[in-house]
């Protein structure tokens, strides 16, 4: 990683941290069928979700 402090503009606390980060991530997708009702799935439509967390550290 380049030393970008003497750079014009440029925050430190931008910078990576010597610290544990945590993170999350969720995903969601559908596929809508015909017949759509008034939550829009019909027979044969599909909802799937996933979430996954985790910590790195340095």
């Amino acid at each position: 990683m380049p030393n970008v402090a003497g750079v014009n503009g440029f925050n430190t606390a931008w910078g990576l941290a010597n610290a544990s980060t945590n993170w999350s991530l969720t995903g969601l997708g559908g596929l809508f069928a015909p017949g759509n009702n008034a939550l829009g799935f019909g027979e044969g439509g599909t909802f799937r979700s996933a979430a996954r967390t985790g910590t790195v550290s340095p």
